[in-house]
């Protein structure tokens, strides 16, 4: 309408309110605003959440001597599963340029919201470039923005080991050959190689820190390609194994059968020699090993396992064997075998010219009390034992009525089987050679021909985890380890040579999990005599598949999740096939034949130079596969196909994060740097759901601390999880929420030094991680440079 300036009394026209450029930048912002509401809501499971509690941190908490365990944790990990929820894959960044790199090495770097991703060296470079134009062959990934930055590395870390040290910095240790050429340039030789990164940054800004990588040929004491590393109770690195050399399977001439410790002690100029590692060639390359609670560490390579004591210069305690109980998933075929054949009928040769294993020229069913005789078997596992083994530690039977030790210092034409429980009575048979076939009824010594042995350590690679160490249970360790290749050629292919010619990529692979608590000796359980020092192998729940390069990681909610790997084949250069998609979840306090449940599936292979990682948000970040060489990012048109080189990272979402359930959220923590150990600290926790999955609110609550380890290869260096022992203070209204006293872990053989996220509980359903740092620094780390 027609308005007066104010001027001179001129009428002029007033434009109109909604123009076509208004209409267009209002479009603009509203479709913003709903793209940003939008991503609020679909992150909101994994956003922090503001404190819901007005409580305070309490002055002081009860004395150390006030704590108690909960009697059980069963159902911990079961509230949220059920129905379809089964998790989520959520894909973040794609194209070629994702991570930045491949990444077949990853760790958790604490307090900064980052990942540290590494490369190995090739001819066609990555996608992340440095300032100066240079090839990066690493990039710290910032998983709350998915961007990286480009960081600077001297040595080739193809294939090394590594670990988060005690004072924030992480330590890759090991690497390959240098490698050089004209267009990507050069990596100097990282065998003997230690490089150092300092934590910077915080979530969603980047950090400044790059790799301390000076070639340096000395620190390290032996060349290390494939390298395990744990961090021992006093704080020092324990390096184990690898190769001098880039081989697919180790041989005499390329093993490095040595250990050594970070950082060196003044005046050390040699390592140490490790038996076990001779024993154990061809496939003894990144042995799985943990730290017990007893100090000692746990080894496992090729089919075998040791204890390595501390006291002992850590090397293998003597006449120790690990033994098969009803099943062993590294010395087995998979349990679906239910064959049913007469002993005495099974057809038996006579494989006395071999002069690696010992196998008997006739079948016999051996049971605990009575010997020489014949019986319907069920036939599902077989193995081998070498003849090394016999002579120097016995042979070892287990069956359904007890166990077995045949001790003799030679081979001869009779074993006497001592300590045979129930009974302990001496008995004896006749051999020449020996191999055993365990049965659902005893034992069947056999000679049946071509029978396969399933092996767990790289190229047949199975994945291991050690379960949540429990204050209920006495912090007694179990660890499992499922999948793994099934060797194609027989029983008897144990040599460089042979598995060289036997390698392909139709090795079946297995579906068996095996479950051992190595300081639980089978004879304390059936006899007087337990000085024999022998844990059991036990048969867990079987997988839904098999599969070969899984990767196991600990979730907060006390369940274990399994991602990536393959359905056949073997790791090594384009050697996987038929990749496992399909995420799993095994609870370990769920009912026996119920612990395996299908999750959501991906649709990116995930085979050689995977990893997986748990984040302090909740979610699982997957990344990598580099199962080419050179590097490909375009699936090759070969039959059976050559999977693509993968830069995108996905994200899982476990079923707590996906149930809709509020979370909880711990609001206070003090302290969070716990030196001391069976000490004291006080937390506020909110947003307990108690209308839900939490309905006894604070006396429900529990508190997990984890260690996410060093991920490469299916391996989790030093990945942890202890739950903790509380006590709650005071509540506040409704329930909902409460101050609690923590008391931290009662020793570092428990929890050695390190960085540890710590969450809170309750019915299933995990808060968000806050990081504590345990232990100190007790070996000094924080003055060690490279």
């Amino acid at each position: 309408m027609p308005v007066a300036d104010g001027s001179n009394g001129a009428a002029t026209t007033k434009p109109p309110i909604w123009t076509p450029r208004r209409r267009l930048v209002a479009a603009v912002a509203l479709a913003a605003i709903l793209i940003v509401a939008a991503i609020v809501a679909a992150l909101a499971v994994v956003l922090p959440r503001r404190p819901h509690s007005s409580l305070a941190l309490p002055t002081s908490v009860p004395p150390a001597s006030a704590y108690t365990s909960q009697v059980t944790r069963s159902g911990l990990a079961s509230a949220y599963v059920a129905g379809s929820n089964v998790g989520r894959y959520s894909n973040a960044s794609t194209g070629t340029a994702g991570s930045g790199v491949a990444a077949i090495h990853a760790a958790l770097m604490p307090q900064t919201g980052k990942v540290a991703f590494l490369e190995r060296w090739d001819v066609h470079g990555t996608a992340a470039t440095l300032a100066s134009g240079a090839v990066a062959w690493s990039v710290e990934y910032d998983y709350s923005t998915d961007t990286f930055r480009p960081l600077t590395l001297n040595t080739n870390v193809f294939c090394a080991g590594g670990m988060v040290l005690p004072d924030g910095r992480l330590a890759v240790i090991g690497g390959a050959e240098n490698r050089s050429d004209d267009t990507v340039g050069a990596l100097a030789n990282g065998m003997r190689g230690v490089r150092l990164l300092a934590p910077s940054g915080s979530p969603g800004s980047s950090g400044s820190a790059d790799w301390i990588d000076p070639p340096n040929p000395s620190a390290l004491l032996d060349p290390r390609w494939y390298p395990s590393v744990v961090t021992l109770p006093d704080g020092r690195l324990l390096v184990v194994g690898g190769s001098n050399y880039g081989v697919e399977f180790n041989a005499d001439w390329s093993n490095t059968p040595t250990f050594e410790f970070l950082p060196r002690a003044a005046g050390v100029s040699e390592s140490s020699p490790m038996q076990f590692l001779w024993d154990t060639l061809p496939d003894n390359l990144y042995p799985a090993m943990f730290v017990l609670p007893s100090g000692r560490v746990f080894m496992f390579a090729s089919y075998k396992a040791v204890l390595l004591d501390p006291d002992n210069g850590y090397n293998p305690l003597p006449m120790l064997q690990f033994v098969a109980g009803s099943a062993s998933p590294v010395l087995s075929g998979n349990s679906s075998d239910t064959s049913t054949t007469s002993a005495a009928s099974m057809t038996c040769v006579d494989e006395s010219s071999d002069s690696t294993h010992l196998t008997l020229s006739s079948c016999v069913y051996l049971d605990a009390g009575s010997a020489n005789t014949t019986s319907l078997v069920t036939s599902s596992q077989a193995f081998a034992f070498l003849k090394s083994d016999l002579s120097s530690n016995g042979l070892i039977l287990s069956t359904t009525s007890g166990l077995c030790w045949a001790t003799t210092g030679s081979i001869s034409s009779q074993i006497t089987l001592d300590y045979c429980d129930p009974s302990n009575s001496t008995q004896s048979f006749s051999l020449t050679t020996a191999k055993i076939v365990h049965s659902s009824s005893g034992l069947c010594v056999s000679a049946t021909s071509n029978l396969a042995l399933a092996l767990a350590s790289y190229p047949w690679t199975a994945a291991s985890v050690m379960l949540p160490l429990d204050p209920a249970d006495d912090y007694a360790p179990q660890i499992l380890i499922c999948g793994g290749s099934q060797l194609e050629c027989g029983w008897n292919c144990l040599t460089y040579d042979c598995q060289q010619a036997c390698q392909g990529t139709n090795a079946s692979t297995l579906n068996s999990c095996g479950l051992i608590n190595p300081e639980k000796p089978w004879a304390a359980a059936d006899s007087e005599d337990a000085s024999l020092g022998l844990a059991a192998w036990n048969m867990d729940d079987i997988m839904p598949m098999g599969r070969v390069m899984g990767d196991l990681v600990n979730l907060p909610d006390g369940s274990v999740l399994l991602l990536n790997g393959a359905g056949a084949g073997m790791a090594g250069w384009d050697k996987g096939r038929e990749p496992t998609f399909q995420a799993l979840l095994y609870q370990r306090y769920g009912e026996a034949g119920q612990r395996w449940q299908a999750l959501d599936t991906s649709t990116i292979p995930r085979l050689y130079h995977s990893s997986a990682m748990l984040l302090p948000d909740g979610r699982v970040m997957v990344a990598g596969s580099a199962p080419n060489d050179p590097t490909s990012f375009t699936e090759q048109s070969a039959t059976p196909p050559a999977f693509a080189t993968e830069h995108r990272v996905e994200y899982f979402l476990p079923p707590y994060l996906t149930s809709g359930a509020p979370r909880p959220s711990i609001d206070q923590l003090s302290p969070t740097a716990w030196p001391a150990y069976n000490a004291t600290a006080a937390a506020v926790v909110s947003n307990l759901d108690v209308a839900g999955t939490c309905p006894l609110g604070p006396a429900a609550v529990d508190f997990a601390l984890l260690h996410t380890g060093f991920r490469t290869h299916s391996t989790g260096h030093g990945q942890r999880m202890i739950w903790l022992l509380k006590s709650v203070v005071t509540t506040g209204s409704g329930n909902s929420s409460a101050s609690f006293g923590l008391l931290s872990p009662p020793s570092p053989e428990v929890a050695p030094p390190g960085w540890y996220l710590l969450f809170a509980v309750c019915g299933g359903i995990p808060s968000e991680g806050k990081w504590v740092q345990v232990g100190g620094d007790p070996a000094g780390f924080a003055s060690y440079s490279v």
